[in-house]
């Protein structure tokens, strides 16, 4: 029996000098992964409010493990790649979602429910 593996999201945060992201940096990020480090999808958000953000998504068997493996492939991916070399990652974590989580914290709405009943009009 295999250790228990999941998926996910991690986010590397890019330092990049002000460079345009190269086109097809999701192609480039995807082929530095070897088949073992379970690298699922990647995408790229070159106008993240923080900077130039990759998304990867990375089955392992703890987030430890996915946002070490996200960050290893992002760095050899920056090594690789002549447009990139004076960017670096900042951080490779697993995004928060903060916005659903204050919305969820502050509480129902007036009528005592968190999502309007199904017959009503939003």
């Amino acid at each position: 029996m295999g250790d228990a593996r999941s998926m996910y999201l991690v986010h590397a945060l890019l330092r990049n000098a002000e460079l345009p992201l190269p086109p097809g940096l999701d192609r480039l990020v995807t082929s530095c992964a070897d088949g073992t480090e379970g690298l699922d999808h990647v995408s790229v958000h070159p106008d993240g409010p923080l900077g130039p953000v990759i998304g990867l998504f990375v089955t392992a068997p703890s987030l430890l493990i996915a946002e070490d493996t996200a960050r290893r492939i992002v760095e050899r991916a920056l090594k690789r790649h002549p447009a990139l070399g004076e960017t670096s990652v900042v951080s490779c974590e697993m995004p928060l979602a903060t916005p659903f989580l204050e919305w969820l914290l502050a509480g129902p709405e007036p009528g005592g429910q968190l999502m309007p009943p199904p017959d009503h009009d939003i």
